[in-house]
């Protein structure tokens, strides 16, 4: 996220993608912890709701995807191509 705001410009790191990865985890726990708490509700609602599943899926394939792209623009390699 913070690529895509500006606010970091690559390429970085080890350390530097470690310090992104705890940031994003404690902002996520700590600043949107609603939200944070609503996708583990959801994707434990969706094992039970096939129709859900699939948006889950598609929902989480389109944070992948933008994942990956933070991370190109940061001049890191990722799995997905």
């Amino acid at each position: 996220m913070a690529a895509a705001h500006g606010l970091i410009t690559g390429p970085i790191g080890r350390e530097g993608l470690i310090g992104l990865l705890a940031m994003s985890v404690e902002i996520s726990a700590k600043q949107h912890r609603n939200r944070y708490l609503a996708v583990y509700e959801l994707s434990l609602e969706a094992t039970r709701r096939p129709a859900l599943q699939q948006t889950f899926d598609a929902m989480k394939s389109s944070a992948v995807d933008f994942t990956r792209e933070q991370h190109q623009a940061l001049g890191l390699t990722t799995s997905r191509g």
